[in-house]
């Protein structure tokens, strides 16, 4: 089986499948059918009666239901298979503490996942990632990407809510700033920076310093190095590279002209 999804065809995930096939041998089509019947009150609802090799069976279920949750594309088909998942760990509630632990913990994973993914997938940002594709790419290259296309605030939401750094967002998006501020003075420029970068004390000034230093703005590069948190970092990018030709003494030694401010 195959999707049109994102402008191509992808084959349709054998999670997917199973999920959504006859019941018969397969535990998550089974837990799904059953949450319908329960849902419409249609017909007898096979609920747990704590026979043998059941609560296996309904484990099984929500774990199928949960895998073809996170893979489905469509929020429509992905909230089914959640809530069939959801009904079948109500009978699996303090049947084992570790199991019951470890669904909390696949439900809060696949319920993060699938927001990051969805909110990817909207069509102001139009990134049709599977789930399969994000896994391979990694949180990372997924933040550096949307980076580049200027998705700075999602980007950063994305991290907050995953728990990553976002220094390299932080970082990246005042390059964007230097970069296309060039009407603004150097004090307006340093001003609205640090007014926005300041909640975040540990960000490095180092990178933003350097791309004033590239667009020809040596004195705006000194002043946002006053804000750089590392002495060593400040000094480093200070003299040997935001420089001029001068030099302190005579024997060509460090050169200081940019670190004092000196164009």
């Amino acid at each position: 089986m195959w999707w049109e999804y994102g402008g191509s065809f992808i084959q349709v995930p054998e999670t997917i499948v199973g999920v959504f096939s006859d019941l018969a041998g397969n535990c998550g089509a089974q837990l799904r059918h059953t949450y319908e019947q329960f849902k419409h009150r249609a017909g007898d609802v096979p609920l747990f009666r704590g026979e043998e090799g059941e609560k296996e069976r309904w484990l099984a279920g929500v774990s199928e239901c949960l895998a073809g949750a996170v893979e489905e594309v469509s929020t429509i088909r992905q909230e089914e298979l959640l809530r069939a998942a959801q009904f079948g760990k109500c009978f699996l509630d303090g049947v084992s503490p570790a199991g019951d632990e470890a669904l909390v913990g696949k439900f809060a994973e696949v319920s993060r996942t699938l927001r990051v993914l969805n909110s990817l997938r909207s069509p102001a940002v139009s990134m049709f990632l599977t789930y399969r594709e994000f896994q391979s790419l990694g949180i990372p290259a997924v933040i550096r990407h949307l980076c580049e296309r200027r998705f700075f605030y999602l980007a950063i939401k994305i991290c907050d809510y995953l728990g990553v750094s976002s220094e390299e967002v932080l970082v990246s998006w005042s390059r964007e700033k230097i970069r296309r501020g060039v009407g603004n003075s150097d004090e307006i420029c340093r001003d609205q920076l640090r007014e926005n970068l300041k909640p975040f004390p540990r960000v490095s000034y180092k990178a933003i310093a350097e791309e004033a230093f590239h667009c020809g703005r040596k004195r705006l590069a000194t002043m946002l190095l006053e804000f750089e948190p590392s002495m060593g970092d400040r000094v480093s990018v200070s003299f040997p590279r935001l420089s001029t030709d001068r030099s302190v003494g005579g024997d060509g030694g460090v050169s200081v002209g940019v670190a004092c401010g000196d164009e």
